[in-house]
């Protein structure tokens, strides 16, 4: 089932008569600014996520071994 031009024509009247034609505009600016602030947060999210394989940070393997606490010989008797 599609959508029709005569049933967009339908919405368009009843919206018209539901708010008027003054506050179409102001409705229409509305609609447009939370768009563009729900890709702004959206886009913000995406670029502070780490892409696949990148969890943590590159580190250096000289100076991971020195920031690790050694691991000490167990005894096992």
């Amino acid at each position: 089932m599609s959508i029709g031009v005569w049933q967009i024509a339908l919405l368009g009247v009843v919206v018209l008569l539901l708010f008027g034609s003054r506050k179409l505009p102001a409705l229409g600016a509305d609609l447009a600014n939370g768009i563009k602030d729900f890709r702004k947060v959206v886009g913000a999210q995406f670029a502070t996520k780490p892409a696949v394989g990148e969890d943590a940070p590159f580190e250096d393997p000289s100076q991971a071994a020195a920031s690790r606490p050694s691991a000490a010989p167990v005894d096992r008797r």
